[in-house]
């Protein structure tokens, strides 16, 4: 008796672990993307199959492709002016939103690249009036309304109790609650990009490069200034001398914070940035062509189609910066024609891949086991984190090739 129950009580033992193991890959195998014709697709990971679409039937109106995930809904904003929730588990439409504050010169256009943010169950979000808003997510009337009395083109974002706002050449802070001018901080460049918030610190870079770290109150906590570390030398003909000049970076994206790094780029360069001190640790350069390796050249040949010429193929360059993401001590960047991974501690390039005649389209999603983009050809792909198999995850996502404004965005939960 009692070997059969130490046999039943191992088979039960055993059943119950494989249950946990089972809850556990079923974790994190959703992937939600939306595109910017307003398509937004629940995609399962383990079956490639699409979960449900839910195709926004809007002709005369953009779509902005963020969208915030919240509880069992999603949160998608649209540039008419309409926040739409969708259910998270089969895409039908909860509830709807519409901003009825026009922006004079283009009565149509309300938002512009902003993502979705909720806070104690309302929405709030800005526009390009310069108004931030409240709304209450039950009557869909606003509960406060605040004037920043500039336009505002990217998204708000929250820390604590603290909306905080990036007004161009200020970054402000107005209380969650009730609306009310917290403070503001002034800039000598303005900021193109949404602040950043990670743990309990907001981090912002300015158009040139230059970084901040700030506190909850936006002081001033360290200020990574560019042309302290990086330098361009141009020649001067009245001294017929190679003089040094300040670097303008240029940030095409936004800057990205790990755990005890930050980096960002431009068109050609990647910055690793000491999160704690804001000195840079190290900087890298943007894979090109390199016509001198002979791996470089097969790679190629090998891909090049029979009416391209073999130098023409990529000009030797492969596209602008589309994202950086941080995975454990990895830094993983892609252009449209690149995807390479980099060192986190020293800026080391580990690996590379070229991608030609079918181009990703904006930015892939770093998983620790795989990465996830979507190319020209409507198709989203996985690639494993070595870099060397490519499957397909799903086909047919539609897209609109001719808007160079929006990229896809993709969530994994």
């Amino acid at each position: 008796m009692n070997r059969l129950l130490l046999k039943i009580t191992i088979i039960t033992l055993s059943v119950f672990l494989f249950s946990c193991a089972q809850k556990d890959v079923s974790k994190n195998t959703t992937l939600f993307l939306t595109t910017n014709n307003g398509n937004l697709y629940s995609i399962d990971l383990a079956t490639g199959k699409c979960n449900w679409q839910n195709i926004k039937n809007i002709e005369d109106t953009r779509s902005d492709s963020y969208f915030k995930i919240e509880d069992n809904t999603i949160i998608k904003s649209y540039e008419n002016g309409q926040i739409i929730v969708f259910d998270r588990q089969t895409g039908k439409v909860i509830k709807k939103y519409q901003e009825k504050e026009s922006i004079p010169e283009s009565p149509s256009l309300f938002m512009f690249s902003q993502y979705p943010l909720v806070y104690e169950g309302d929405f709030i979000f800005s526009n390009l009036n310069g108004k931030v808003k409240s709304i209450n997510s039950k009557t869909m009337q606003p509960n406060w309304v605040y004037d920043v009395k500039n336009k505002v083109f990217v998204s708000p974002t929250i820390i604590e109790d603290k909306v905080i706002v990036n007004a161009g050449y200020n970054l402000c802070a107005v209380n969650a609650k009730n609306g009310q001018f917290i403070t503001n901080l002034k800039f000598v460049n303005p900021l193109p990009h949404e602040p950043v918030v990670s743990d309990g610190e907001i981090f912002v870079v300015d158009e040139n490069g230059n970084a901040f770290c700030l506190d909850q109150e936006l002081n001033t906590k360290w200020q990574f200034e560019v042309n302290n570390y990086i330098s361009d030398t141009q020649y001067d003909e009245n001294t017929n001398a190679n003089v040094t000049t300040d670097t303008n970076i240029n940030t095409l994206t936004n800057l990205t914070a790990g755990e005890k790094l930050i980096v960002l780029g431009d068109a050609e360069h990647i910055i690793g940035i000491d999160k704690k001190t804001g000195k840079m640790k190290w900087l890298t350069t943007i894979p090109v062509i390199n016509w001198q390796s002979p791996t470089d050249v097969a790679l190629v040949n090998k891909n090049i189609r029979e009416d391209q010429d073999l130098h023409d193929i990529m000009n030797d360059k492969v596209g602008v910066l589309k994202s950086l993401e941080i995975i454990d001590e990895e830094v993983i960047a892609n252009t449209s024609s690149c995807i390479a991974v980099y060192n986190a501690k020293n800026g080391d390039l580990k690996r590379k891949k070229f991608l030609f005649n079918n181009e990703i389209i904006g930015g892939i999603k770093a998983t620790k086991d795989f990465y996830y983009y979507l190319r020209q050809d409507g198709i989203l792909y996985k690639i494993d984190k070595t870099l060397k198999t490519e499957t397909i995850v799903y086909k047919g996502i539609n897209y609109k090739p001719e808007d160079e404004y929006t990229s896809p965005y993709m969530l994994i939960e």
